[in-house]
């Protein structure tokens, strides 16, 4: 038996596998922009709900009265009702004409709150690794030790048992190839006004990793690859290519303009490919035209982030791009979103179709977007999130997670939202769809506007499978909620993100599952533990059949709270250091009161029909990932038994379960 093996069975006593526990990477310690998490997510369904998958995949849910697991059919009645109720909401919000968005909804700084920066001196390697330290109260040590920590200072380096680190996350800083985009006739964006999403993409893209280079201390060049200008008095237009008319415009942005349009990369750069570099592909034809004559010149610098930073203003203020009405994104701030994305893209083999461009020929002048140099001066906070795949889908999939909602009844739930969003969906409806999100969850709502705006209408198909199978693809998910992406964010995405709700005390005192799985988890915090859902537990134990381990915490009511995020690096002589971040709110003060974590919606009351299927998958695969949570005691014991439910094991759900 190899060394990973036996690590696996004295860490949770299962021995029984698929699948080499090397081969799948630690993926609740690592997110990398490759397959790894994806695959874990296989292994994990294989070793540790092999049962919950021998249903047929259009097995329906079926009420049952007094059940242990299933719901009752007034319960799925209630559900679907409150769910369709909610979501109709949402889409009647969406849907009136004059509807303005919440103005925290069109914000990118909504996204930032406790999200530390990049390291400005950032490796010249692949990865980088950081940990969150949470404060977790120990109620059980003596109170006079507790007392003495309670003095210590946050850069105080005197051990505290109740600073405790979650698990380690690695993040991939470079990608294996460039993403390809193209050009589409099919736009996501209000067709009215002028739409310059092609071009404004592509810029933000190259001061994203022009940024991302400076901190590594790298040189980006100009490449071979290049448009070249025509004069607009001599130019005749080919059918199928885009024409661009940068009249008078400076030869910086001229050339700069040449290298990002190009069928090809027009800049390089010596190593790694950094997460954000993109260029159209073979098929996509831009043509370019000044009133003056342009010669490129034998080694040109390429423009630094600051300097593109000009040149992206200098674009805005010569094609008349300025704000829109009726509560939308402004153009820029759009494409700010859409570049940070690509990572997710290039990850998911998404390919970015960007509207047909729509120049403005109007004469109305706007004010230079000096805004624009605020979102430079923050990327390295915007960074983190957006250069892995398995953070971004954490939250962008949560858009789906209701607080309250117990995992045997995330199949009506669900069931619920497809049935309003559908007509949505058939109809290719991007711009009504982020709409929809923005409404029902202010910070993932965002991030779909950015995933959406890119255009893969694939992302239509992934929504419809979450729906379905509770799996946005298959292979595997990137959905699962993590705590501290959560809080980075202020999104929660799991019953694990809310505090303890009460305090308990009293042999016969029924105590919830979800606060014995959240006490249990924090007592835990930092052992691997990979959490599928974030779905509540639901019902109660009494406490006398609680371990004994938790008594102190559940009598105090005490819940974590986060501290501050440590990146780990290297110093000159290899030693290792630790770089204490406290995060976006903390640093850059001014943007406090811009973080709000609720939805501004409220659910109205509707007579509506339950859906004609509710598919049982996302129920079973919720449950069972709750059970295999709620299974592993405060000491690390694991038993079926540990979920207090008496007769589980011989439920028909577990009837196949192993390794519990």
């Amino acid at each position: 038996m190899s060394t990973d093996r036996i690590l696996r069975w004295i860490e949770t006593g299962e021995h029984v596998f698929d699948t080499d526990i090397s081969d799948c990477k630690v993926a609740s310690n690592t997110m990398e922009t490759e397959t790894a998490a994806p695959e874990y997510t296989a292994s994990i369904r294989q070793d540790e709900e092999s049962g919950a998958s021998t249903h047929s995949s259009d097995e329906l849910l079926i009420g049952y009265d007094n059940d242990l697991l299933i719901p009752s059919n007034d319960q799925i009645i209630q559900s679907c009702h409150r769910g369709t109720r909610i979501w109709n909401t949402y889409v009647t919000c969406a849907s009136q004409p004059s509807a303005y968005i919440p103005q925290e909804c069109l914000d990118p700084y909504t996204l930032l709150q406790n999200i530390p920066p990049l390291p400005s001196n950032l490796p010249r390697q692949r990865t980088i690794s950081g940990q969150a330290l949470w404060y977790v109260p120990h109620p059980e040590l003596e109170p006079e030790q507790r007392r003495r920590h309670s003095k210590d200072t946050p850069d105080d380096d005197t051990w505290n048992p109740e600073n405790v680190y979650n698990t380690q996350k690695t993040f991939s800083l470079s990608i294996d190839k460039p993403t390809k985009c193209r050009i589409s006739s099919r736009s996501c964006h209000n067709d009215k006004g002028p739409n310059c999403m092609a071009v404004l993409t592509l810029c933000w893209a190259y001061i994203i990793t022009a940024r991302f280079l400076e901190m590594q201390r790298r040189l980006i060049r100009y490449s071979s690859t290049r448009l070249t200008p025509v004069l607009s008095h001599t130019f005749k237009p080919e059918p199928g290519n885009i024409v661009l008319h940068l009249e008078s415009a400076s030869e910086d942005l001229v050339r700069w303009l040449c290298a990002l349009l190009a069928p090809g990369l027009g800049w390089v750069v010596k190593g790694p490919l950094p997460p954000w570099i993109v260029h159209y592909d073979e098929d996509t034809r831009f043509d370019i035209t000044t009133d003056i004559s342009f010669d490129f010149q034998d080694n040109e610098q390429a423009p630094s982030s600051n300097k593109a930073t000009e040149l992206l203003m200098e674009f805005c203020l010569l094609r008349n791009i300025g704000p829109l009405e009726n509560g939308m994104l402004q153009q820029p701030t759009e494409a700010f979103l859409a570049a940070l994305a690509l990572p997710f893209y290039n990850a998911l083999n998404l390919q970015p179709q960007l509207p047909t461009p729509k120049f403005s020929i109007g004469t109305q002048e706007y004010p230079s977007p000096i805004y624009i140099r605020d979102y430079v001066k923050n990327l390295p906070y915007f960074m983190p999130l957006f250069i892995c795949p398995a953070s971004l889908g954490s939250v962008i999939w949560s858009i789906f997670w209701e607080p309250g909602i117990e995992c045997n009844l995330v199949s009506v739930w669900f069931a619920s939202i497809l049935t309003v969003i559908s007509p949505v969906i058939e109809a290719y409806d991007m711009e009504m769809l982020a709409k929809i999100f923005a409404f029902r969850r202010i910070q993932a709502g965002l991030l779909w506007r950015a995933i959406l705006n890119l255009g893969d209408l694939k992302v239509l198909d992934m929504i419809t499978s979450y729906l379905k199978s509770h799996e946005e693809r298959l292979g595997g998910s990137l959905s699962a909620p993590d705590i501290d992406i959560a809080v980075w964010t202020g999104s929660y995405q799991s019953f694990l993100d809310e505090d303890i709700s009460d305090s308990y005390s009293g042999s016969t005192t029924q105590v919830p599952r979800s606060d014995i799985l959240r006490h249990r988890f924090n007592f835990r915090l930092g052992e691997p533990c990979y959490v599928r859902f974030g779905w509540q537990p639901f019902g109660y134990a009494i406490m006398d059949q609680i371990e004994p381990d938790l008594w102190p915490r559940l009598k105090s009511g005490c819940s974590r709270k986060y501290k501050h995020w440590v990146w780990w690096l290297r110093d000159k002589d290899g030693r290792m250091i630790a770089q204490i971040e406290r995060g976006f709110r903390h640093d850059e003060t001014q943007y406090t009161d811009c973080f709000p974590k609720k939805s501004h919606i409220e659910s109205t009351q509707a007579n509506i029909d339950v859906p004609y299927k509710i598919m049982l998958a996302p129920s079973k695969l919720a449950t069972w990932s709750v059970m295999n949570l709620g299974a592993r005691e405060a000491s690390g014991d694991r038993s079926l038994e540990a979920t207090l439910i008496a007769g589980i094991r011989e439920h028909q759900w577990f009837a196949d379960s192993r390794g519990i």
